[in-house]
């Protein structure tokens, strides 16, 4: 009797290692899998070298201020994924500033689909303020950090249409930026 216990936690544990093995397999392959078909799909998307031009209307909230805009911008995919983007906003005035904003951003794409992306964006740039006040003008250039996320949905080969959310952080005047864009890739 002692020698059949010995024998069935034996073959029970040779059992536990056979599923485990199994597991590790399982778990390789459906990762594998995983990485595969996100390739495919930001290959389908996006692909190194790919360079777009475009433009944006802009909401820009701050304390105590709101103002809309307009930019330009300049995009280029460093790899199928990882896109670096120029972009030059200017806001109207209103409650007697006007500001400038020049940022460069960094994009990480991830596909939902054949016609949709989805990104984080983080930058860095410059904002420059003009207030007005009685005839005394007063302006100042700040450094500015970004954070930020969107969505680009593509209409054809060429153009897309991007929606993006952009918290721009500098000393004394945090802003949250709307952006709604179209581009066109060159």
């Amino acid at each position: 009797m002692h020698r059949k216990i010995n024998l069935d936690f034996a073959v029970k544990k040779n059992n536990v290692k056979q599923t485990k093995t199994k597991k590790m397999i399982m778990k390789k392959l459906l990762f594998t899998t995983m990485i595969a078909m996100i390739t495919m799909n930001v290959s389908a998307a996006s692909q190194k070298g790919d360079m777009a031009i475009g433009g944006n209307l802009l909401l820009g909230t701050g304390q105590n201020y709101s103002n809309v805009g307009l930019g330009a911008k300049f995009s280029y995919n460093i790899t199928d994924p990882i896109r670096v983007l120029g972009e030059f906003d200017y806001f109207f005035e209103h409650n007697f500033t006007t500001m400038l904003d020049f940022s460069v951003y960094g994009h990480y794409l991830f596909p939902v689909d054949d016609r949709l992306l989805l990104f984080p964006a983080v930058g860095v740039g410059v904002m420059w303020h003009k207030t007005t006040i009685f005839n005394t003008t007063f302006s100042d250039n700040r450094a500015v950090f970004s954070l930020g996320g969107g969505a680009e949905f593509l209409l054809t080969d060429k153009f897309s249409l991007l929606g993006e959310f952009l918290l721009k952080l500098c000393d004394g005047s945090n802003r949250g930026n709307f952006v709604l864009g179209i581009a066109y890739k060159i």
